[in-house]
């Protein structure tokens, strides 16, 4: 008994954009899985190429075991993982959340997506309204965020090709404590900016008075979110009039606290 086996094999690994893959004679030219039908066109192909034997046939005398592997020509290494994102680094700070990613070839990329979920095997939303273009950089920062909390994101790479995303990470946002920083600069002259952080989102004033405790300013006076927020006095006061040179003081309050610190206006 003769037996027949009509069958060639190649490995090849993360292809994309490659050339025609063939088998034995009889199978026809763009066959890419068992059945023999005919592909045509660019495609991509991941992980080991190839196919187990797909049928057998008996005759008296022989056994032909009939199957094929495809062959790939003309693999382009310079084209591998087109889009290939190296690294996505999520890290919480004052500001928020700090995405940051590097990719390894931005050949051909038209830019970037964010999405975030409250839970890894959760809903991911989109957090950019519009895509992040290519040219814009590779970081990006979340500050809608809230303490204490768990967040996921995604990034997604986007060619002409479509979308790719990354793997999932995760952060938890930081539960830091309302604190009001010194202005900067000081002493000041003409204006000065003046930087508080918040817990969580609350009712907040912020006011700028003269030794006599005479409220000179209110630079700030509704609700504010979590996080660090900022604030410039030019000088003047509630009537738009400048002030005089002098020491003065700003104080925060945030529900029953408050921060009192002192600037100096030098004209």
């Amino acid at each position: 008994m003769k037996r027949i086996i009509a069958a060639v094999a190649v490995s090849a690994w993360a292809a994309w954009g490659i050339g025609p893959a063939v088998a034995q004679h009889d199978v026809p030219h763009f066959t890419t899985h068992p059945g023999g039908v005919a592909t045509t066109g660019n495609w991509r192909m991941y992980g080991v190429i190839g196919q187990h034997v797909s049928g057998v046939t008996s005759e008296t005398s022989n056994i032909h075991e009939i199957g094929y592997v495809p062959v790939v020509k003309n693999l382009l290494l310079s084209s591998l993982v087109a889009v290939a994102i190296s690294s996505f680094h999520v890290e919480a700070d004052l500001g928020g959340v700090l995405l940051s990613w590097t990719i390894a070839s931005a050949d051909g990329f038209r830019g970037y997506n964010i999405y975030r979920s409250r839970s890894g095997d959760g809903r991911f939303s989109r957090l950019n309204a519009e895509m992040i273009p290519a040219s814009a950089g590779m970081t990006y920062r979340d500050s809608d965020v809230l303490p204490g909390v768990t967040y996921w994101y995604q990034l997604g790479a986007v060619d002409r090709d479509g979308e790719f995303r990354s793997t999932q990470e995760s952060v938890t946002t930081p539960i830091w404590e309302t604190e009001l920083h010194q202005n900067w600069p000081n002493p000041f002259n003409p204006s000065t900016t003046i930087g508080f952080y918040m817990r969580g989102p609350g009712r907040v004033t912020l006011e700028v008075y003269d030794t006599r405790g005479k409220i000179v300013r209110t630079l700030v006076h509704g609700v504010r979110g979590f996080g660090p927020h900022e604030v410039t006095w030019n000088g003047r006061n509630d009537r738009g009039n400048p002030v005089g040179s002098g020491v003065y003081f700003y104080r925060l309050s945030v529900g029953k606290k408050r921060f009192t610190k002192k600037l100096t206006l030098l004209k």
